[in-house]
């Protein structure tokens, strides 16, 4: 393990974890919960959008002049 291994509530709090350069096994106890993420409710068209907005505001906003 050369990274972050834990696992999280739905606070993001850490609950069980393995320190790195361990090597070792992380079992945990999952509660599901109800609920949805922003994510899940707007999929990428934010992630489009605001793309879309930056190229627009990039082609649209004088350059300067040297």
């Amino acid at each position: 393990n050369n990274g972050l291994t834990a696992v999280t509530d739905y606070k993001g709090k850490i609950v069980e974890q393995v320190p790195q350069f361990e090597t070792a096994v992380l079992r945990a106890e999952l509660t599901p919960t109800d609920g949805t993420t922003p994510y899940r409710t707007f999929g990428t068209w934010p992630l489009y959008f605001w793309v879309a907005l930056s190229l627009m505001l990039a082609w649209w906003l004088p350059r300067k002049k040297d």
